[in-house]
């Protein structure tokens, strides 16, 4: 039995903010770091031109420094598949564009989609998508004076039945008519798209908060994770940018973290560093766990998967 992929994916995926109950968030954050280390561990075996990135994600806040009530990472990867990473930048990305998204009168959530390709024609399929939307974008800037106001994210996914690869991007525009126009485009210069799925509804704050989320889903529909085919994506993005805007400035650099305090530690200046094993950082002079955090049944299930 494998575990359900809706309640583990989105907690894997879960974003990261100030903490109101800080011994949870420390929980999740060792969760997150526990999913990350099996991850990276399957992608370098896998040995491909990566194996460097996935190293640096491997390693990625192995050590924490304590000083008084706060924690600040070693390392920080960067990394779009290193989940601890991950949910410090989608925290950023809420905190940098939200005050702006919150000022639209017109909020739509827009999906563009082209037909599944192949995991050897991803990385072109890409290319050519990225050069449609600027063209479209120049279209309509010159012949119809119309500015789009928003966020342009590009997502791909990984569908096990049929080994196909789907790119895509969520909209968020300022304006329903500007929306169906670009939509109307997009189907002109991608004619063997399925209209169906060119979608357009208007935007709340989970359509919103959803934007910022991952490039990729890590657990497919089938519960798994398929290493093999995450690494394809990860090459198809590889120096791509995954959130652009499009006439909105972000308020909140993105390397900027918000000092936490977990003021359920007792005040002290040490290091701690992970074990996998434990699942949690350790502090090396006392054998003490950091955050108690132990895999449920699911997490388990998964680990055993990720072992095989």
């Amino acid at each position: 039995m494998q575990p359900e992929p809706e309640t583990l994916t989105a907690e894997f995926n879960t974003l990261a903010h100030v903490a109101r109950d800080p011994a949870l968030e420390l929980r999740k954050k060792a969760k997150r770091k526990a999913l990350t280390v099996f991850l990276a561990g399957k992608l370098i075996e896998l040995d491909t031109d990566n194996v460097k990135a996935y190293r640096n994600m491997y390693y990625c806040n192995s050590a924490l420094e304590q000083d008084g009530q706060e924690l600040k990472e070693a390392t920080y990867c960067k990394n779009r598949l290193c989940a601890v990473c991950g949910a410090i930048k989608t925290a950023n990305l809420i905190n940098g564009y939200m005050p702006e998204l919150k000022k639209m009168s017109d909020p739509i959530f827009l999906t563009l989609t082209i037909k599944a390709v192949e995991g050897r024609f991803l990385k072109t399929a890409i290319n050519r998508m990225n050069a449609t939307i600027r063209q479209i974008q120049k279209h309509l800037t010159k012949y119809h004076k119309v500015k789009l106001f928003g966020l342009r994210k590009l997502e791909c996914n990984y569908n096990p039945k049929k080994n196909t690869y789907n790119p895509h991007y969520h909209f968020i525009i300022d304006g329903e008519a500007k929306a169906e126009l670009l939509r109307k485009m997009w189907l002109q210069y991608n004619p063997t798209c399925d209209p169906r799925a060119q979608k357009a509804i208007p935007a709340d704050m989970d359509t919103m908060i959803e934007l910022f989320k991952y490039a990729t889903k890590i657990i497919a529909k089938d519960g798994l994770i398929h290493a093999l085919q995450i690494d394809v994506i990860y090459t198809a993005l590889r120096h791509k940018r995954t959130i652009q805007s499009m006439g909105i400035k972000k308020q909140v650099d993105e390397d900027e973290r918000e000092k936490v305090i977990y003021d359920h530690l007792a005040p002290d200046n040490t290091n701690w560093i992970w074990n996998q094993e434990a699942t949690d950082w350790i502090n090396q002079e006392t054998g003490e766990c950091l955050t108690g955090f132990t895999p449920d049944k699911e997490l388990k299930l998964l680990f055993e998967q990720l072992r095989e």
